[in-house]
């Protein structure tokens, strides 16, 4: 099933974060009550100690109880150990009627008398004493350990150490509601946030779909607007370079066939008004007519090859190379254009590099060497020179004349199909050397030389 960029990045993380949510929330509960419940056992059994150490202290076994003022600096020492104690543990402390003596204040508080009640209840049972147990007071869950001391005294008949759990679960439930509270905001923060970056990253797509649509109607690129995010933008850079390179393929696609039909056009023309003044006996040379048919019919059939050969090396697969000795290739393609150069008064000098071996094939090269050399002869005062030169890896074979070059607008567009510039034939040669150049792993380049005269330099793989 397709989904939408959005749907995409968004549903799957707010799936995700309503099911964390909850378990962040059990997950920290539980860390919580662990840690609130070993700091009140740690504070819990600190108290306890200080209260073990007073009672070895001021009550010591096998001795007499202490007097007043001995009792009352022990109950000050249990206030000030106490105080010590950060979390909630706390001391009670009975004297021999069952009254509540520390803290001072006690008396007055109705919750403090309940848990006292709970305390002297477990102290009378069996065994209780020393232990620490859990009681029930007003309701709420209270950590109790009761000691009688060894040495008892009228005021000092029974002492307790005492921590509320409620407190420490109520403490551990706010703080879970408290962070449930902050990661749900958050979570909020980031669902919003989630939301307009994934409305970022949809909304391009979504334009760049829309001039995708376009382009392929054929319509000129329509996205202006620039994006903020970089692999957008580079995506509409690239698609607006596509589109243009598809209009100028296509205009200069049009072009070609205008040119190639108006190249075809005058040929038949001139064909079938000489055939007709032949059929019709108002021609009175027959003979001269005849040859101007059969030049147009010579120049139809070059004209057929050329756009055969250059329809071959488009839909072509890769060739098989092969590696060819380089000065045999160019003595061959000198050879087929010796005719030319002879009869126009060119003359060619090759200067070559002895066992250079190129990847190319034979037809290849021959188309390649072929347009070179013609359109080198074509243009040519009175001579042409092919050089070669070896570099990392490649030989470079240069074909230049001494003509009066190439036109300054021209050299942009010399290699572009049906372009054709000043004294040129159909406009194609130039365009299937290039391809068969490509064809062969070659790059073929032009320039004006500056002594004058054209330079095409063919850069080809070494064997």
């Amino acid at each position: 099933m397709k989904t939408s960029v959005f749907t995409r990045i968004f549903i799957p993380i707010l799936i995700l974060l309503i099911i964390l949510i909850p378990l962040s929330a059990l997950v920290f509960q539980n860390a919580a009550r662990k840690a609130a419940f070993d700091r009140a056992e740690k504070d819990f059994e600190t108290l306890q100690a200080d209260l073990d150490r007073l009672i070895s202290e001021y009550f010591p076994e096998g001795r007499d109880a202490p007097d007043k003022e001995r009792t009352n600096r022990f109950l000050r020492e249990v206030s000030r150990a106490q105080s010590r104690v950060r979390g909630d543990a706390r001391a009670l402390i009975f004297a021999s009627e069952d009254q509540l003596v520390f803290p001072a204040d006690g008396q007055e508080d109705p919750a403090l008398l309940t848990l006292a009640e709970a305390v002297l209840a477990l102290s009378r049972e069996e065994g209780a004493a020393g232990e620490c147990r859990t009681v029930k007071a007003g309701g709420e869950d209270i950590l109790v350990r009761a000691v009688l001391p060894p040495a008892q005294s009228r005021r000092v008949a029974l002492i307790a150490v005492y921590c509320p759990v409620e407190s420490i679960v109520y403490g551990v439930r706010s703080a879970v509601i408290q962070m449930t509270a902050l990661i749900s905001a958050l979570a909020v923060v980031i669902i919003a946030a989630l939301a307009v970056a994934a409305k970022s990253v949809s909304r391009p797509l979504r334009m760049l779909e829309e001039s995708s649509a376009c382009v392929a109607r054929g319509e000129e690129y329509p996205l202006k607007e620039e994006f903020s995010l970089k692999e957008a933008e580079a995506l509409r850079r690239a698609l607006k370079d596509a589109s243009e390179k598809l209009r100028a393929a296509d205009r200069a696609q049009k072009t070609f066939f205008q040119n190639v039909s108006h190249e075809l056009r005058t040929p038949l023309m001139s064909i079938g008004g000489y055939a007709q003044g032949i059929e019709q006996g108002v021609l009175s040379d027959a003979p001269a007519a005849a040859r101007v048919i059969l030049d147009e019919s010579r120049r139809l059939t070059d004209m057929v090859n050329e756009l055969l050969s250059l329809s071959r090396l488009d839909g072509e697969s890769a060739p098989e190379l092969a590696a060819l000795d380089l000065s045999t290739l160019l003595q061959n393609a000198l050879e087929r254009v010796s005719g030319a150069a002879a009869q126009k008064g060119v003359t060619i000098s090759l200067d070559t590099v002895d066992g250079a071996e190129v990847l190319t094939t034979e037809d290849l090269f021959e188309k390649i060497t072929g347009n070179l050399l013609s359109n080198a002869v074509r243009y040519a005062k009175s001579r042409v020179y092919v050089s070669c030169a070896e570099e990392d890896g490649y030989v470079s074979v240069t074909v230049r004349d001494d003509g009066e070059g190439i036109a300054e607008d021209d050299i942009p567009h010399i290699f572009e199909r049906g372009y054709k510039g000043k004294n040129g034939s159909f406009g194609l040669g130039l365009s299937i050397a290039l391809l068969a150049a490509k064809a062969c792993g070659a790059d073929l380049s032009a320039e004006n030389r500056k002594d004058g005269g054209a330079a095409f330099v063919l850069k080809m793989k070494k064997a």
